[in-house]
């Protein structure tokens, strides 16, 4: 916010607020955040990225200042304030895609006070060095609390019984997690969620469903995820089709980094000379990812191909 926008939300005088965003920062500069940004609220269901990395930025606020309360002054002569504590429950809609479920459990793998389900108390620097570490920063996955609480428990295996109690308390499946979220069963009440990534075998296709349900832009299931492995470096020739009137986009993804972002108005169809790797394709409608103004957000399937060629 600017300090012209004084009577209005004055965050530049929270300390909370500007230590959530200088967590954004160190994220993206130090660590890798893969999050697509946009607006969104406490219980909101988002995007896996962006989830990940509203809490992970609030918690390191919280941490930053020892204080699980977040405090944000707004309005005529800053008279009012909004409150509200990470240590306790919120409740919103719990799950791998609320940013408050992120936030809670980071704030309560750090802190010192058991209460609950919270029954470890690691401190900053365990959480800190896998924020940094290569098996979160550099995952063939999209940053997420998939990706981040797997290095945690492959970092701290004697752990991990604790850890998986804490993600139950917050409706995340711990036991056999992997950075693809491949066992998780919180599909928010959806048959458009999961699984989180679908695996799909080169030369084969698969329909997904973008869908507006949870919201528009960055909410949850706008983005559909896919993954596959090339064994061998090669041509790798992409598809993406969907029905007459909508506009299908996509990216793929090498360890974070994209590498052929398709944004055209109509179907697409590109081929990619590949290094034998494991790699990410985030396939969406534009309706629904609020990136075409022409196109109306509806339920939409989009039929995606990955051929050899």
């Amino acid at each position: 916010m600017l300090a012209a926008e004084v009577n209005v939300d004055t965050d530049e005088y929270d300390s909370g607020i500007i230590l959530h965003e200088f967590g954004h920062y160190i994220d993206d500069a130090f660590a890798r955040s893969d999050s697509i940004g946009g607006s969104h609220a406490l219980g909101d269901r988002l995007d896996l990225r962006v989830a990940f990395g509203e809490g992970l930025a609030t918690a390191f606020s919280a941490m930053a200042r020892n204080n699980s309360l977040m405090r944000d002054t707004f309005g005529q002569g800053q008279h009012h304030e909004g409150v509200f504590d990470i240590e306790n429950d919120a409740t919103l809609n719990e799950g791998w895609y609320s940013e408050t479920s992120t936030q809670e459990l980071l704030w309560d793998l750090f802190d010192g006070s058991p209460d609950g389900n919270d029954a470890i108390a690691l401190g900053f620097q365990p959480l800190w060095s896998v924020w940094l570490g290569a098996a979160h920063a550099d995952t063939p996955a999209q940053t997420s609390l998939f990706s981040f609480m797997t290095a945690l428990k492959q970092a701290r295996p004697g752990d991990a019984p604790a850890i998986d109690t804490l993600l139950a308390s917050e409706l995340l499946t711990g036991a056999g997690m992997d950075i693809y979220g491949s066992t998780e069963t919180n599909n928010a009440g959806s048959t458009d969620v999961l699984p989180v990534y679908t695996t799909i075998a080169l030369g084969g296709s698969t329909v997904l469903r973008s869908t507006n349900a949870f919201g528009v832009g960055n909410k949850l299931s706008t983005h559909r995820f896919l993954k596959f492995t090339l064994a061998a470096p090669g041509n790798v020739k992409f598809d993406l089709t969907e029905a007459a009137g909508r506009d299908p986009d996509m990216e793929v993804y090498e360890h974070g980094v994209p590498l052929a972002p398709i944004m055209g108005p109509a179907n697409e169809s590109f081929t990619l000379s590949l290094a034998a790797d494991d790699y990410v394709l985030d396939i969406y409608d534009c309706g629904n990812a609020d990136c075409n103004p022409n196109v109306a957000p509806a339920l939409s399937d989009l039929t995606i191909s990955v051929t050899p060629n």
